[in-house]
């Protein structure tokens, strides 16, 4: 799957362990790491497990946001591309979603 970034800065941080590492810490940027050779593994969106440890999962309280798991209570935050297909409802079909746009990783249960 194709990844892109939100913000310029995170593609930067992403892609240097030792940024990665000195922003998130050794075990989350390891997790990190290890969710984004998931994604990038996966030739659709659908085909990254539901079920742990990725876990993707759609974000009831955010439009068009889903999250994988990295370490409790962290996830990374992420939108299908703009540019996909979506089902008649304006849901996204996660069988022909080939990118992806990372938006943040947070624990968005404490807000």
């Amino acid at each position: 799957m194709d990844i892109d970034f939100v913000r310029k800065k995170d593609c930067v941080v992403f892609n240097d362990v030792s940024l990665l590492v000195r922003t998130y810490g050794s075990e989350n940027a390891k997790r990190i790491k290890r969710r984004m050779v998931e994604l990038q593994a996966a030739p659709f969106l659908k085909d990254v497990p539901a079920t742990p440890p990725p876990r993707r999962h759609k974000l009831s309280n955010r439009k068009d946001e889903y999250a994988v798991d990295v370490k409790h209570p962290f996830r990374l935050v992420f939108m299908p591309d703009p540019t996909s297909v979506r089902d008649a409802d304006g849901t996204y079909d996660l069988s022909k979603v080939t990118g992806i746009v990372i938006l943040r990783v947070e624990d968005y249960h404490g807000n």
